[in-house]
């Protein structure tokens, strides 16, 4: 049986965690900066189209920026833009949505991503350097 130490194992817990989800933005990146948006194939209308549209300017932000050599301070700041982006899309879904289970999940997240966005302010806030 395999024991990690409680650090270790948060850590790598991190890790997957952004690998996955810098997985799915590196896509997502891709079909923006391609130009394919998928709002003329998106079904659904307006509303479908909005909330798609809603991670436009995030994904502009994340395009746009500049790796700083550290990154943990890329992290972070990767990681605000895209709690920014899950919040847009939330209200997004609470303003158009008809889900009462998901307007009560998307207030969840706005909460969540407000919160975490401040941990990940504070953490820049240190002007913390890696080591």
């Amino acid at each position: 049986m395999l024991i990690l130490q409680p650090k270790l194992h948060t850590n790598r817990r991190l890790v997957v965690a952004a690998c996955l989800l810098l997985t799915g933005i590196s896509s997502g990146l891709a079909q923006h900066a391609s130009g394919e948006h998928g709002q003329s194939a998106v079904p659904g209308g307006s509303a479908a189209q909005e909330i798609h549209g809603s991670m436009a300017p995030g994904m502009d932000k994340m395009l746009a920026m500049q790796p700083s050599g550290n990154v943990d301070k890329d992290f972070a700041t990767m990681m605000k833009m895209h709690h920014q982006m899950a919040i847009d899309m939330a209200k997004t879904e609470l303003a158009k949505g008809d889900s009462k289970e998901m307007k009560a999940l998307a207030k969840q997240i706005i909460k969540d991503a407000q919160r975490d966005i401040g941990k990940f302010d504070r953490w820049l806030d240190q002007g913390k350097t890696p080591g």
